[in-house]
């Protein structure tokens, strides 16, 4: 119950702290079971407050690869991250460019290439990118 205290966890995260502690395979299930019954455990509200809670930082294809990572099957990790609209995510990629545009040197020459590269590592798709790179470095 403590390991629930901190916030959501997956199916799977439970299942892995509980053969951590050496509890028997029997044990588990019936303990998952439970938990499930009294809405502790839920990996659709979990993936729902994943997305909402790093979607201010993370594109699409982060916080995709991040709930398949936890143990989220796909189908809800898709329904959960469909939840971010187009726009949304090209505004938080815009204000995630910019913060990374102030950090980075304006004499350096792979400036551009640099910003790409960031917000590609943050899960925003190529196109997503492409609109913030023309946004930010428009040409003359």
């Amino acid at each position: 119950m403590r390991f629930l205290s901190f916030r959501d966890r997956t199916e799977k995260e439970a299942r892995e702290k509980l053969r951590k502690k050496g509890i028997d395979e029997d044990t588990t299930e019936q303990a998952i079971s439970w938990l499930k019954r009294e809405g502790l455990l839920n990996d659709d509200t979990f993936a729902r407050q994943w997305v909402e809670g790093r979607k201010e930082k993370y594109g699409r294809s982060r916080l995709y690869r991040e709930l398949l990572e936890k143990g989220v099957d796909a189908e809800t990790a898709g329904e959960a991250i469909a939840q971010l609209s187009a726009e949304e995510e090209l505004k938080v990629a815009l204000r995630v460019g910019q913060r990374r545009l102030a950090s980075l040197s304006e004499e350096d020459p792979r400036r551009k290439e640099k910003l790409a590269s960031f917000l590609l590592r943050r899960g925003f798709l190529w196109e997503m990118v492409e609109k913030v790179l023309r946004f930010l470095f428009p040409s003359p």
